[in-house]
């Protein structure tokens, strides 16, 4: 866990670590607004846990705020829940969405669509229910906060609407957003037994190899930046990624063409 947090920004190494731990038999698990601290944890010595830290637009005072509401006051119990707890002026629409979309709140067992579907209204409400605390017009469920009150109460389970959940691609192309790479499953994992048939290297045994080797790599295009030569022709920069990590490749004028 601590080899994996001293690395932590750079995905192509995160990437190879994280497949040395599944062959040795080590769970990886998603960020847990419950469960998850800043950096990686080792989890009953059998998993390693991803850290709120390594989730894009999370910022060390949201991470702050969500850690010490929940050892102040318990778990969450629901998104509503969390959402009434935790500072929104900290923990802002943009956290939330993408602790939403790495799979953060995924213990609920609510979809991440539905989810994402109530964010605007839920934070709304809650915004209004923090102000009206604030201003001391507490409701009956505050008055016995503190006394183990049933949580189980209707007013503090979210209302979701009955709403299909994301296509399996566009999980992954959220969790690769908000994790800068896929642990809960590769969209090349389908593949891999065809692929072991058709490369000749992959991207992490391109450095051992000479200059001008002719190579046959296969992966998915997960980035491609195009540019004008000085004659105007379009050249591009393209990020390839395997199941082993990333590679830039440089497509000339008449490559990109084609």
């Amino acid at each position: 866990a601590s080899l994996l947090t001293s690395i932590m920004g750079n995905n192509d190494k995160v990437a190879l670590y994280i497949k040395e731990c599944r062959n040795m038999n080590i769970e990886i698990l998603p960020p847990d607004i419950n469960q998850s601290l800043v950096n990686f944890t080792v989890v009953q010595g059998k998993a390693i846990r991803f850290g709120l830290a390594a989730v894009k637009n999370v910022g060390e005072k949201a991470i702050k705020a969500i850690i010490e509401e929940r050892k102040r006051n318990s778990n969450f119990i629901s998104f509503l829940d969390f959402c009434q707890r935790v500072d929104l002026r900290t923990v802002n629409r943009r956290v939330i969405e993408s602790l939403i979309k790495c799979g953060a709140f995924d213990f609920i067992g609510a979809k991440r669509s539905q989810l994402l579907a109530v964010l605007d209204v839920t934070l709304k409400s809650s915004q209004e229910y923090q102000k009206s605390k604030e201003n001391g017009q507490t409701s009956i469920f505050d008055l016995f906060e503190n006394n183990n009150v049933d949580k189980n109460n209707s007013s503090y389970q979210d209302k979701l609407p009955d709403i299909s959940e994301f296509s399996k691609n566009e999980l992954l192309v959220m969790e690769k957003e908000m994790l800068g790479l896929y642990i809960s499953y590769h969209p090349l994992n389908d593949y891999k037994e065809k692929l072991k048939k058709i490369i000749t290297c992959t991207s992490i045994e391109l450095a051992n190899l000479s200059d001008r080797s002719k190579v046959v790599l296969a992966g998915v295009i997960s980035g491609v930046k195009r540019k004008s030569t000085k004659n105007g022709n379009l050249m591009a920069f393209i990020t390839l990624e395997d199941l082993e990590g990333t590679v830039e490749i440089i497509a000339f004028p008449k490559i990109f063409e084609k």
